[in-house]
């Protein structure tokens, strides 16, 4: 059985604990901002959205990809998610960062990038951008996303 997004939502709110840094606002409302970043671009399909929601679940919880997969997250979703997701046994903060962006370049995954630039709100910020370069790739926003060699 699928997870419905409104379940995917309870999820996330049941397991984000805590409130944003300097502020009253729950952490998981941060989750919920990126799916809603995601959707609002009208160039997604639902398992990205999906995996916005859940994009810190990972990181974030106890929760492992085996357990997202027990309650009805589709594969795709989850790929995206691990993909979009540092190593917390890395305590390097920094390391662990790169390290996941390296995967991500190496990945060539155009909705891990989406989802990962809704989470740094770059996706939101790109919608009067025609292109932004970076190291070893360039985003065409806010879909086309390729890999420069």
């Amino acid at each position: 059985m699928d997870m419905t997004f409104n379940k995917a939502i309870d999820f996330v709110k049941e397991h984000i604990k805590g409130t944003r840094k300097g502020s009253d606002i729950p952490q998981y409302q941060h989750s919920i901002n990126v799916a809603q970043i995601l959707f609002e671009t009208g160039q997604f399909n639902g398992y990205v959205v999906e995996a916005g929601l859940l994009h810190d679940i990972l990181e974030d919880t106890d929760i492992t990809s085996s357990k997202l997969v027990r309650f009805g997250v589709l594969d795709e979703t989850i790929r995206i998610v691990e993909l979009c997701s540092h190593d917390n046994d890395d305590d390097n903060s920094d390391a662990r960062y790169l390290s996941m962006l390296a995967n991500l370049v190496r990945a060539e995954d155009q909705d891990a990038w989406a989802v990962k630039l809704a989470d740094t709100r770059m996706l939101k910020n790109l919608k009067n951008i025609t292109e932004i370069r970076f190291p070893k790739f360039v985003v065409i926003a806010p879909r086309d996303i390729k890999i420069i060699p």
